[in-house]
């Protein structure tokens, strides 16, 4: 592990493992040629590839730097702010850069105000929001911003849902932003297509990716609408409790999301794995939750999926 600078403020020296690490600087590193002298022609392109690689050796070093979740927090913090959008993209998406530069690099990009003139800020958005260690605060602030009418473009709109998505998005935000203005009470077992056409095209798929309440899922995992239960059974924060007892659903398409959800607890997919349907058995063959036991006796019995 990288760990934290020594030499004092503006060094570019780092420890690792007792050895002294220098982050190279790009500037000033390797300036050009300098002018006059008995030089010819070939020996100024010389020196100029010799300055272009390294600072191309330079920042591939920062880069790795910024990939690697071993590298000490304070580095990454400073790489986060990085000039170069390679390296800071890189350690906005790292897991390990601390949640204060996330959450600072947040507040200076202009938060979600400038997103829509910016496709590069739309990019690092998509980067911070898809880091596990996005601050609550961030996705919260994403998920509830509102923009004037020209501001609800596709591409925004799909960062919100991002942050709405996100297991930091506190549950409140996400049902003021897009639950029913009403309340559930009216949903939970009745007609959701009138929520559904008053958020637009495609909101259905909302039940299926955003961080709703585990109650709420649960209540919904009930509803007669087929197409409302397997939403609720994609769903990542669905309960355990509730994947087990959607597992057991008559309808193809909810035992096939339950099947495909990753957080699907190992009985629910010993029981799909024996479903009639052989998409919901091999959806719940490749689920990372199926146990080893499991695996290796559906194997003997069945084969690899798509093997024969």
């Amino acid at each position: 592990m990288v760990s934290a600078r020594t030499g004092g403020p503006g060094s570019n020296q780092y420890r690792s493992r007792g050895k002294l690490f220098a982050v190279p600087s790009l500037l000033g590193q390797a300036g050009p040629p300098t002018a006059g002298g008995p030089r010819g022609r070939e020996a100024q392109d010389r020196e100029a590839n010799i300055a272009l690689r390294q600072v191309q050796a330079a920042i591939a070093e920062r880069l790795e730097l910024a990939r690697d979740t071993k590298t000490a927090p304070e580095l990454l913090a400073e790489l986060a702010a990085s000039p170069l959008p390679a390296v800071r993209g890189a350690a906005l998406s790292n897991p390990e850069t601390p949640p204060g530069a996330l959450q600072y690099h947040y507040m200076t990009m202009g938060g979600m105000t400038y997103v829509s003139d910016s496709p590069a800020l739309q990019h690092e958005l998509r980067l911070l929001l898809s880091n596990p260690a996005c601050p609550a605060w961030v996705c919260a602030d994403a998920a509830a911003y509102e923009g004037d009418s020209s501001w609800h473009n596709a591409t925004n709109v799909q960062l919100q849902r991002l942050a709405g998505s996100h297991p930091n998005c506190p549950v409140e935000t996400v049902q003021q932003q897009w639950g029913p203005p009403d309340g559930w009470d009216l949903y939970i077992t009745g007609d959701l297509s009138n929520w559904w056409s008053k958020k637009g095209p495609g909101h259905g798929g909302l039940l299926r990716i955003l961080h709703w309440p585990a109650q709420l899922l649960d209540s919904l995992a009930a509803h007669p609408d087929w197409n409302v239960r397997a939403n609720v059974a994609g769903n990542v924060f669905c309960p355990p409790a509730t994947l087990q007892r959607l597992a057991a659903d008559s309808t193809k398409t909810v035992a096939l999301s339950v099947a495909s959800n990753p957080h699907t607890p190992a009985p629910a997919l010993d029981l799909l794995l024996r479903h009639k349907d052989r998409g919901v058995s091999h959806a719940a063959f490749r689920n990372p939750g199926l146990s080893k036991a499991s695996r290796a006796m559906w194997q003997l019995v069945n084969g690899r999926p798509g093997g024969r």
